[in-house]
C-alpha cells in the first residue's frame, strides 16, 4: 500500500529514533533488528533526513566483472523500478566492503537525474566536492578509488550495516 501525500508528509517530519520507537510498539521484535548497527559517513548532514522508496542493488569492486555488466538494465531499474521519490540502497558484497567507490561525481549526478534523492551503502563514496550537492549520501567510508566497481544484481533484498 502506498501512503497518501499527507501520510508521506507526516512521516518525513519524524526522526529515525521516533520511527524505531513506534515500530517497537507495533512489532516488539523490532527492538533488536532492522536498524543500522555500524556507523555511517554522512556526506551532506545539512540536507537532513530523507524519506523515499528504496531501489536495491549489490556491487563489488575488488576484481573485474566476470561477464559484461548490464548497465542499461541497472539504470532502467533505477529510473523505472518503482514509485518515487527513491533512494538507492546498495550492499557492497566484497570481502572488504568499500574497496572501490561506486558513488562519486558521475553516479551521484546520474542517479539524481533519474529521480533518486540519495543513497545508503556499506561501501564507499568519493569525489565529495564534485558530487551532486542535493544528493544525500550515507556510506561506510570515503575511499579515493573506484577500483573495478560494478553492479552485480538489483531489485532484491540487501543488508547494509544491519538494515
Amino acid at each position: 500500500m502506498d501512503p497518501d501525500s499527507d501520510t508521506f508528509s507526516a512521516l518525513s517530519k519524524l526522526d529515525t529514533p521516533t520511527i524505531c520507537n513506534a515500530l517497537e510498539i507495533v512489532e516488539p521484535t523490532r527492538r533488536t533488528r532492522g536498524f543500522n548497527i555500524r556507523p555511517f559517513v554522512c556526506a551532506h548532514p545539512e540536507l537532513g533526513s530523507t524519506l523515499a522508496y528504496a531501489r536495491t542493488a549489490r556491487i563489488r569492486a575488488q576484481h573485474p566483472p566476470a561477464t559484461k555488466v548490464d548497465s542499461i538494465g541497472y539504470y532502467t531499474y533505477i529510473a523505472e523500478g518503482g514509485p518515487t521519490p527513491s533512494i538507492v540502497v546498495i550492499e557492497d558484497i566484497d570481502p572488504t566492503p568499500g574497496y572501490g567507490a561506486f558513488w562519486g561525481e558521475v553516479n551521484t549526478n546520474v542517479h539524481y537525474g533519474l529521480g533518486c534523492q540519495g543513497l545508503i551503502t556499506n561501501g564507499s563514496i568519493r569525489d565529495l566536492p564534485d558530487a551532486q550537492p542535493k544528493f544525500q549520501m550515507l556510506a561506510g567510508m570515503v575511499n579515493p578509488s573506484h577500483a573495478w566497481v560494478h553492479a552485480v544484481d538489483w531489485g532484491s533484498p540487501v543488508t547494509v550495516h544491519g538494515m
